[in-house]
């Protein structure tokens, strides 16, 4: 890019050293190597910024030697495990014949539409009870009121399907830029994924930026000048204030005395980048062979290998590490690497790089695909730009994210198989979201499903007991949060 582009700037040195700076392949993003360090390196930025307002805690950890290089460590053998796997998945040729050839406009509708109804029945499900829930929010600028009705009683196979909206609204996204306009279908799924955030997952925004930059990467090989980075970051912050303020206005201005909504999405920002590693610097200062027995390190690791929603997260006691770190108690996902090296101490080192292996070798399998079926390979990642602050492979939401675009590319595949039309294909999967919207309402109670008990004493759903949540700490006096189902993000 020639200097003539920054004239504007007030100094022309500043306009050529702009000018000089090379531009950035989106294909980086398609990386987890550098995903997952450059997530790392932007929550140490956070941890050392000097914000007043809020950063999540009050006494910052010490940043020892012993910590430099524990950490170095880390993400180093996730970043090598990573950068190998995604070339060795690269490498593998096999792939059912057909799914290269699906349309990316029929790609993109089936798309949508499991994103509308997984919105529609999250939506009904959670709040065809309490009406009024949605108006409380943006009247009281809570968005908890929403979140903590959802979570009421969570149904894991209903609400997860609500993070196809990323999908989506990633493709979206690509597509308007890509287009130069907006569409009709466009303009539902960018509604769909503020309804999505609305609730409780402001990541959806960041998930689908990360969907569009990649798509970008892979299909057009685009690369982007820094300026473009630096205003579509400010575009971004933007983006979030009106939903930062919606859900935590009412907070902030309780405990805090903040009204501001610039400050309060900042003070937001800075909690939530800044925290894990406050906390992964304080456990990496600490000695992590003293983790209990071996046999204790190898139940710790069958646990994290098991996914989230199949398995009894419940717990008596905070986490460990509160006893000697400052946190704000209604912090919750703060470092995988503290989540992984508690109970498997230097077992979490070997662990985390095979995790590393197979989750980049998959990723490096799907983007070979020319078809959205890449998708898959795209939310894998998403994964590893996570690993900073929570171990989401084994989470509902990667889960989500990693089937929809196979499930809809299955289904396509079997109706080619049968030789019949496009039209067939798309009743097909029209059919398929159906089915899941109607077994969501069923297991509701809703609507009356064959078979099912809707007697008092009949099986109720599956919800977290009460009585097993984990106990806030009383050490600090700042906003508690409600503890999340397993499939969520804290944002």
């Amino acid at each position: 890019m020639s200097a003539r582009a920054f004239t504007w700037l007030p100094s022309r040195q500043a306009a050529e050293l702009l000018s000089r700076i090379p531009k950035l392949p989106a294909r980086l993003i398609l990386e987890p190597a550098f995903v997952a360090v450059a997530a790392a390196a932007l929550s140490l930025f956070a941890w050392a910024a000097p914000i007043s307002v809020r950063h999540g805690f009050d006494v910052r950890s010490h940043l020892s030697l012993d910590a430099i290089v524990t950490l170095g460590a880390w993400y180093g053998l996730i970043a090598l495990a990573a950068y190998v796997g995604l070339r060795v998945g690269k490498r593998i040729t096999w792939r059912p014949a057909g799914l290269d050839s699906l349309s990316a406009d029929d790609f993109y509708l089936a798309l949508t539409a499991v994103s509308f109804l997984g919105i529609f029945v999250t939506y009904v499900v959670a709040y065809h009870d309490d009406t009024t829930a949605l108006w409380r929010s943006l009247t009281t600028h809570n968005g908890n009121v929403l979140k903590n009705r959802l979570y009421e009683s969570y149904y894991v196979a209903i609400y997860t399907w609500r993070y196809a909206a990323a999908l989506s609204a990633g493709v979206a996204i690509f597509r308007v830029f890509d287009r130069r306009r907006i569409g009709l279908l466009d303009l539902l799924n960018f509604l769909l994924l503020g309804a999505a955030a609305l609730i409780s997952a402001r990541l959806l925004i960041v998930v689908a930026v990360m969907i569009a930059v990649g798509i970008a990467g892979k299909v057009r090989d685009l690369r982007l000048a820094p300026l473009f980075v630096v205003l579509a970051a400010a575009a971004f912050f933007v983006l979030l204030i009106p939903f930062t303020y919606g859900r935590t206005a009412g907070t902030y201005e309780d405990d805090y005395g903040i009204t501001n909504p610039v400050e309060i999405t900042l003070a937001e920002i800075s909690a939530y980048v800044g925290a894990p590693m406050q906390v992964a610097i304080g456990v990496a200062d600490q000695d992590l062979t003293k983790s209990g027995s071996f046999g204790d390190r190898l139940t710790a690791l069958r646990r994290s290998l098991t996914p989230t929603y199949i398995r009894d997260d419940t717990q008596g006691s905070p986490p460990y590490w509160r006893d000697y770190i400052d946190l704000d108690g209604g912090l919750t996902t703060n470092s995988a690497f503290a989540e992984l090296t508690g109970p498997q101490g230097l077992l979490a080192f070997p662990f985390i790089a095979a995790v590393s292996f197979v989750a980049a070798l998959a990723a490096g399998y799907f983007l070979t695909y020319r078809s959205y079926v890449f998708l898959a390979g795209i939310a894998i990642i998403y994964a590893f730009a996570e690993l900073w602050r929570t171990f989401l492979f084994m989470q509902g939401v990667i889960s989500a994210l990693v089937f929809v675009p196979i499930a809809i590319a299955a289904v396509a595949l079997a109706v080619r198989h049968f030789g019949r039309r496009k039209s067939i294909y798309l009743s097909v999967v029209a059919a398929f979201v159906l089915l899941v919207g109607y077994v969501g309402l069923a297991q509701a109670k809703i609507i009356d499903a064959p078979g099912s008990d809707q007697s008092p004493g009949g099986p109720q759903p599956t919800a977290v007991p009460k009585s097993t949540k984990v106990p806030k700490p009383t050490k600090t006096p700042k906003p508690k949060a409600t503890p999340k189902p397993n499939d969520t993000q804290t944002q």
